[in-house]
């Protein structure tokens, strides 16, 4: 039986859900567990591609995450190490 999807990576996919090149480079999250704990975003990837994958990716993670402001920090692991973490928003724009 497949892993049913998280909420949060589910709500990153619909977000990209026009853009076909973006969402495929986002596809790896669905191997992967996504959490949410304190504002932060956790990534735990078992293999080390996907971890690979969803490091290329962050820019398209952060993107959503900024905008529906749901979490400040994201933090990437393969297996329980931390492999990196950024903040989300860091650089906002003064309107």
């Amino acid at each position: 039986m497949a892993k049913k999807t998280s909420q949060l990576t589910q709500l990153i996919w619909d977000y990209y859900r026009e853009n076909w090149a973006d969402l495929e480079r986002l596809r790896c999250l669905g191997r992967c567990d996504v959490f949410r704990r304190w504002g932060v975003l956790h990534i735990r990837c078992h293999h080390p591609r996907d971890v690979e994958a969803v490091v290329r990716s962050r820019s398209l993670l952060a993107v959503p995450l900024a905008k529906l402001r749901i979490v400040q920090k994201v933090k990437i692991f393969q297996a329980r190490a931390e492999v990196i973490s950024f903040k989300i928003g860091a650089d906002k724009q003064l309107a």
